[in-house]
């Protein structure tokens, strides 16, 4: 009871907090007629995108050489997730060995089961960034390729995100100069994980749930209404 009230209050919380930022963000980017606000970003269409994911994946086994029973063991871990998405909303594992296909499998699971029960969007903690990378180049290119989901569909939250566009964002003379639009945005949507597929770390995930900081902690009420991805979960610190 204790956890769930503490809970409830960051959740209120963070919704204040939030409204209070995207409210000074539109004084100042206001002009004569007024404060302007920022369109929010893209909404998550779980079954448009699970149709995509799925479609990847076949496009993939139809492309591989491997045969046998890591094939099959793929076939059953997808069917198993996909079975579980139909599931009612609560806590389920997936143990599955290096090469059976769990990044997309998880990912299927999520979009199915946001899908299913009208959640909002997919959360994806990682412990360490170099997984965090390659899975987030997977997700891209499965939606790089369709305008209707949009460049932010896909937002990456972590301490090396978006380090290429800084170094590229010099003059001739090195000096520092404004970011580029989609490097602003990335930055914006970051702010309060309002994006439809979002990755990040155990470390940003579990910190801003106990931060007491207004800025770590307006991203908690897009929590709700979410499928919570934690990938290798063995690496999470003991209760």
């Amino acid at each position: 009871h204790d956890i769930a009230a503490m809970l409830d209050v960051r959740l209120m919380f963070s919704c204040l907090v939030d409204a209070d930022f995207l409210d000074t963000e539109a004084h100042f980017e206001g002009d004569r007629c007024g404060k302007r606000y920022r369109q929010p970003g893209p909404k998550l269409d779980a079954q448009a995108a699970l149709g995509e994911v799925l479609a990847h994946i076949q496009r993939v086994q139809s492309q591989s050489t491997t045969t046998g029973p890591v094939v099959e063991t793929r076939r059953q871990l997808l069917a198993a997730c996909l079975g579980s998405a139909t599931q009612p909303v609560g806590h389920y594992t997936l143990t599955a060995p290096t090469g059976s296909g769990k990044t997309l499998a998880m990912l299927a699971f999520a979009l199915a089961h946001a899908a299913r029960h009208g959640l909002k969007r997919v959360i994806l903690a990682v412990p360490y960034l170099t997984i965090i990378e390659q899975t987030s180049c997977i997700y891209r290119s499965i939606f790089a390729a369709h305008p209707q989901f949009g460049e932010g569909y896909v937002l990456e939250h972590h301490s090396m995100a978006g380090l290429g566009e800084e170094h590229n964002t010099q003059d001739n003379e090195g000096k520092s100069s404004e970011p580029s639009h989609a490097e602003r945005q990335r930055r914006l949507l970051a702010q309060n994980w309002d994006a439809p597929i979002v990755l990040t770390t155990n470390v940003q995930l579990l910190e801003s749930l106990f931060s007491n900081r207004p800025g770590a902690c307006r991203k908690l009420h897009n929590l709700m209404e979410s499928v919570i991805l934690f990938d290798e979960a063995q690496s999470l610190p003991q209760a």
